[in-house]
């Protein structure tokens, strides 16, 4: 399962402990987003409007590293792998992206 927009959610849980239950044991919950670096510096996501050539900000909500995977694992979701992508190693990341892995529940855990 991906999340490719977590940026148009708030709060995270709900979408994440849907994912859970929903994930059967040893599912993959992926989850791919424009690095929040980038967003405290004030980059958005942003779209040219074909017609007026004017660029178009979307307005998202900004999450830390720590509350993606704080909520993946409040979700009991297992961190397998955290990346964080550079296409120009001077600047912030341009991409984070983080697997989780869904294992078995343990009751009282």
């Amino acid at each position: 399962m991906l999340l490719s927009t977590p940026k148009r959610l708030s709060p995270l849980g709900p979408a994440f402990r849907e994912a859970r239950r929903v994930l059967r044991d040893g599912g993959t919950f992926y989850l791919a987003e424009l690095h929040p670096y980038r967003q405290f510096d004030g980059t958005q996501t942003h779209v040219e409007d074909e017609t007026t050539g004017e660029t178009v900000v979307i307005d998202a909500f900004t999450h830390s590293v720590s509350e993606f995977v704080n909520t993946g694992v409040e979700a009991r979701f297992a961190v397998q792998q955290m990346r964080e992508w550079w296409p120009d190693r001077d600047k912030t990341p341009r991409l984070l992206t983080v697997r989780f892995g869904a294992g078995p529940v343990v009751a009282g855990a």
